[in-house]
């Protein structure tokens, strides 16, 4: 038998659904309950940062414009006039010719299956062309074609606006043969003053007042519900795009861009405030669950349960560094220049200028004297190959990161403690941690060239994206915002187990874990009867760099014991075994501790595993490969081999 047949709980990053984390092993008892009531992101499976969630089907229909309706221009009615005649060969091929002189509309093909209002594509390919061909196209209210000799192919999206034609200039000697096709476009949208449609894409041009100027595509909600809604904006020359739902302004910038919304109403409303641009890619997915979903992370390349403290990110605009609370000094920004750690195109090019100074991008803040923050940046190497991160601006207040060999390369004495993370495509994330030390700081991203102060070209530049502040004395992980901070809760994992899983009187407590940080507090990962009085658990301690071991039976402490680890942010596979007068502590394939006097709850008594003290209290923040439970105690051997790495 090997030693996973004997484990009753076997739980791995493999399977998790909304509030819950699914063992491999032990049936739907030993499943965990999550619970977390917000947002949240992780590394996905293939490297990129997400927002983890269940995500709905797509409530738009036709969100790129490219749909378009069966052929129409079949239906049509010549108009001949005098000597100008024009004549069907073929379904959608004509030929048309003029003696000249009869009139300066005819002859005309009337497209009969227009209807007003909406939005059409037509195409005409000309061949065979002799005289003066003048072609012309009229929507109902003005010629949008005239003058056109048909020697280049015509491609015209229009606005029906009444009877809709197509004519020549019968006054002219012509002859030539023509092929039309005429489909409908823009399905689905109601498109206000100033919006148009385009080749895959809604154009506005600026014009209108507030508020006649939306597009709109009703019956896309369902009030109090969440939906992601992303687009992508192209063209930019000015203005704002705005969700008119609930007023929230898409960043001024080229780009696919996402925003979270709250339902209140069924149609899905784009407002332009003077905006020049175009949009396409238009996604609506409601958000079936995200805030209760286990987090399945794998910023290393190797899948961990991730369980965090609750955290809050103090920059508002963590991706938007055009927004005015980015404050750019000798430098200059520009936007969606590369793809992110998010995979999607919003990262910024972050240029120095020509002084002789610093060139910084920096976000004010306040703050409280004496806590401890930290500040991150994800940071990606351009024609610069070192960039700084900063609280104010003294040498001794700034840490330097070598983007090319992913290394610390100088920290200021003024700083805590720092640190960088590869995320892959050259991308890191730099971080530091220090405590404050007065109540508004400048916290700072620049550019390096042998120093932080130095002559720039005013083109060498790094790329940034994805900006954190945090109360905290680590950085975790990422928090997006746009216009206010966010605040992730804390991961809350408990109510696996029962006394048929558990056996009170011997086992095996066992977890390949390592923590967030060396933070000095108490996070635990137990077995229990759901309270303080009857536990037995691995714990990271309030000693620096420890691991350690707490047993209470009947409210009575009968084991307190710490080891000194080198470094617990490394995995590590610790077991706890647990027998009336036999206890023992493996660590990586040793024993660490023993104990030959120590009692064991009586049967019947354990019956949850979680990951917390037992009654919810300290809970584990880290990341987790596995944990399990084995109801009878191992042998030396068996435990070996369990935690050898």
């Amino acid at each position: 038998m090997s030693l996973l047949e004997k484990a009753t709980i076997i739980t791995t990053p493999t399977a998790q659904s909304n509030g819950k984390l699914h063992s491999i092993k032990g049936g739907a008892d030993a499943d965990f309950d999550v619970v977390r009531d917000s947002l949240a992101t992780r590394v996905n499976a293939e490297g990129l940062i997400e927002n983890i969630s269940v995500i709905g089907d797509e409530e738009i229909t036709n969100g790129a414009f490219a749909r378009q309706g069966s052929e129409i221009a079949d239906n049509s009615t010549i108009s001949n006039l005098g000597t100008a005649i024009m004549t069907k060969l073929s379904p959608l091929n004509y030929n048309a010719t003029s003696g000249g002189g009869e009139s300066t509309i005819r002859p005309r093909l009337s497209l009969n299956d227009v209807t007003q209002g909406k939005y059409y594509r037509i195409r005409v390919s000309g061949s065979n062309q002799s005289g003066n061909v003048n072609f012309k196209l009229y929507n109902g209210s003005e010629y949008v074609i005239t003058g056109n000799d048909l020697t280049t192919d015509i491609d015209l999206y229009f606005k029906a606006e009444g009877a809709t034609f197509i004519a020549f200039d019968g006054s002219d000697s012509f002859n030539v043969d023509f092929t039309i096709s005429l489909v409908e476009v823009g399905q689905f949208w109601t498109f206000e003053t100033g919006w148009s449609v385009g080749e895959n894409k809604a154009i506005s041009d600026g014009s209108g007042s507030v508020p006649l100027t939306d597009l709109v595509q009703s019956n896309v909600f369902t009030s109090g519900s969440t939906y992601k809604i992303s687009l992508q904006i192209e063209d930019f020359v000015s203005g704002n795009l705005q969700l008119q739902n609930n007023t929230t302004d898409f960043p001024q910038s080229n780009g696919t861009h996402v925003i979270y919304y709250t339902a209140g109403g069924s149609s899905l409303i784009l407002r332009s405030l003077s905006f020049i641009g175009s949009i396409t890619n238009i996604s609506v997915k409601e958000i079936i669950d995200a805030t209760n979903i286990p987090r399945i992370d794998y910023t290393t390349g190797e899948g961990v349960i991730l369980t965090e403290p609750q955290s809050t990110n103090l920059i508002t605009y963590s991706e938007d560094f055009s927004d005015a609370s980015w404050n750019k000094v000798r430098s200059s920004v520009s936007s969606n220049e590369i793809v992110s750690p998010s995979g999607n195109l919003d990262a910024y090019k972050f240029f120095d200028s020509t002084d002789n100074n610093t060139h910084l991008v920096f976000d004010s803040q306040s703050v409280n004297i004496g806590s401890v923050y930290s500040f991150s940046f994800f940071i990606k190497k351009g024609t610069l190959t070192k960039a700084f991160l900063a609280w104010n601006s003294a040498i001794n207040q700034s840490v330097v990161f070598d983007l090319e060999n992913g290394l610390v390369d100088r920290e200021g004495v003024d700083v805590d403690s720092s640190n960088i993370e590869d995320y892959g495509n050259d991308w890191f994330k730099c971080s530091f941690t220090h405590t404050a030390s007065m109540p508004n700081i400048l916290y700072r991203v620049g550019t390096y060239d042998g120093n932080i102060t130095y002559t720039g070209t005013g083109n060498d530049y790094v790329y940034i994206w994805g900006a954190q502040l945090e109360e905290l004395p680590y950085s975790t992980s990422y928090i997006p915002t746009s216009g206010a901070t966010a605040t992730r809760f804390a991961d809350e994992l408990s109510g696996a187990g029962s006394t048929d899983l558990i056996n009170s009187e011997e086992g095996v407590l066992y977890a390949d874990i390592s923590a967030l940080a060396d933070s000095s507090t108490n996070r635990y990962i137990s077995l229990s009867d759901g309270t303080q009085d009857n536990r037995i658990l691995i714990r990271y301690g309030t000693l620096s760099n420890s691991i350690g071991v707490y047993v209470e039976i009947g409210n009575a402490p009968q084991i307190n014991q710490i080891i000194a680890f080198a470094d617990i942010t490394t995995s590590s596979k610790v077991a706890l075994k647990y027998k009336l007068n036999d206890y023992a502590l493996w660590v990586d394939g040793s024993e660490v501790y023993s104990s030959a006097n120590s009692l064991v709850p009586s049967i019947g008594t354990l019956n949850a595993l979680n990951f917390s003290s037992g009654d919810g209290s300290f809970s584990f923040y880290g990341k987790t490969k596995t944990v399990a439970v084995f109801s009878e105690a191992l042998s030396d051997e068996e435990l070996t081999c369990l935690t050898t790495i």
